[in-house]
C-alpha cells in the first residue's frame, strides 16, 4: 500500500472543500510532507491538521484533485466500484423510461452513454463513455492514468456480464512522457 502524501492548507483555504469544490488549487497550500510528484494519492489537511479529502497530486494550478471529501483508500477496489456504481445508479434515474416499480435496471439504459462525467460524479480527471459492451476510458490527470488497471476491473464489476471490453483512451489526453 502506498503511503498518500500529506498536503497542509494555507488558513482559511479549506472553504471552498467544506463547499465540496473537489479542486485544491497551488496556492492554497501552505506546505506538503515529502516530496510529492504528480500522480501521488494525497491526504488534504486543513491548518490545525483535519483531514479533508484524499485525491491526487499534480504539480500545476490545480495541486489536488480530490476524489473523496473526507477519509478514503483510493488503492482499494471497493472504492472505485462505489464510486462508479453512484455513477451508474444516477444514469439508470435520470432515464424517463424506467418501469412504474421504478426498479433500476442496466437493460433501461440507452445503447451509448456517458458512464462517468469527472467532477460530475466525484471522479476529476476521468470520463468513461459505454458503448453497447464496451467501456472506454478517458483519463485526464496522471493520478487516474496510473490507477487505470483498478478502474478498468471495478467497471467489469460493476457493469458485469453486460461489458466485454475496456478500452483506455487516454495516450491523447496525457503528456507524451506518461504514455
Amino acid at each position: 500500500m502506498t503511503i498518500p502524501i500529506k498536503v497542509f492548507l494555507r488558513p482559511g483555504k479549506e472553504i471552498p472543500i467544506l463547499r465540496f469544490h473537489p479542486w485544491v488549487f497551488s496556492g492554497a497550500i501552505a506546505h506538503a510532507e515529502g516530496r510529492p510528484e504528480d500522480g501521488d494519492i494525497a491526504e488534504v489537511f486543513d491548518k490545525r491538521g483535519n483531514l479533508l479529502g484524499v485525491g491526487h497530486f499534480h504539480h500545476g494550478s490545480i495541486a489536488v484533485r480530490l476524489l473523496s471529501f473526507g477519509a478514503a483508500d483510493l488503492e482499494s477496489e471497493n472504492f472505485w466500484v462505489e464510486k462508479l456504481q453512484n455513477a451508474l445508479n444516477v444514469r439508470l434515474l435520470a432515464i424517463p423510461q424506467l418501469s412504474e416499480s421504478f426498479e433500476l435496471s442496466e437493460s433501461s439504459l440507452a445503447p451509448g452513454y456517458r458512464l462517468v462525467h469527472g467532477e460530475g460524479d466525484g471522479l476529476s480527471g476521468l470520463i468513461v463513455d459505454v458503448y453497447e459492451t464496451v467501456a472506454v476510458m478517458q483519463c485526464h490527470s496522471i493520478g487516474m492514468h496510473r490507477q487505470r488497471e483498478i478502474i478498468a476491473s471495478a467497471l467489469r464489476k460493476v457493469l458485469g456480464k453486460k461489458l466485454t471490453a475496456v478500452y483506455d483512451k487516454s495516450a491523447e489526453s496525457l503528456p507524451p512522457k506518461i504514455r
